[in-house]
């Protein structure tokens, strides 16, 4: 189904406070209009495509398991972008980004960009060793440009040890860095974030003192 709209000049505007649910379907479904989410979005099959602007000030949106969300650019300016979907849009954090479902990992298509400014944060879950198994993963297809705050949630009882690595972040190529790490406490353990160009893993380090 395809939501259209006869000489609309300018695009039509949804302004979405309460539930707007792609449920079924293999096909693409368009929304010729312009988007302002405060509710809920649910991709729960096919393509979602939106043709005019999409920006979320509050609320969630969720891409669920082999579903895409499709765009030019989704901003994220409040509430909660999450699920193990694929995004084929550039997106703007500055709410919050959820990779997984309990976990899993949240892709972006080839080309396409991940932004997180100083006010977004995005949230890992770690219960294990596995990436999209045991723990939470976003894959950017494009270029990563990061800032903001990475928080990290221990679920699923995990007790990670000083040494232990957790591949977080693949990108083609990547900027930045987190401008914070608000950790699960690990008694005597540090977490630190290490960046190579192309991906950000997060690391319990054994913290070290150095004399004047």
């Amino acid at each position: 189904a395809a939501l259209t709209f006869s000489n609309a000049s300018p695009m039509l505007v949804i302004n979405n406070a309460g539930r707007f649910v792609k449920s079924a379907g293999t096909q693409t479904s368009p929304i010729a209009a312009d988007l302002n989410n405060s509710g809920t979005i649910e991709v729960n099959a096919g393509t979602l495509q939106f043709q005019g602007s999409w920006s979320q000030s509050a609320g969630s949106t969720t891409v669920g398991a082999g579903t895409v969300l499709g765009g030019t650019l989704l901003n994220i300016g409040g509430g909660i972008l999450a699920g193990t979907g694929t995004i084929q849009a550039a997106v703007v954090n500055g709410g919050g980004t959820s990779p997984g479902g309990v976990p899993g990992i949240l892709s972006l298509g080839s080309g396409q960009t991940y932004q997180q400014v100083a006010s977004g944060t995005l949230w890992i879950e770690l219960g294990g060793y596995n990436p999209g198994i045991q723990y939470d993963q976003l894959v950017v297809g494009g270029s990563a440009s990061l800032a903001g705050t990475l928080k990290l949630h221990l679920i699923n009882g995990f007790v990670p040890h000083p040494g232990d690595q957790f591949q977080i972040l693949t990108c083609a190529s990547e900027t930045g860095r987190f401008s914070q790490i608000n950790p699960p406490g690990v008694s005597g353990a540090v977490w630190v974030a290490h960046s190579n160009g192309t991906n950000v893993s997060v690391v319990l380090a054994n913290p070290g003192n150095i004399a004047t």
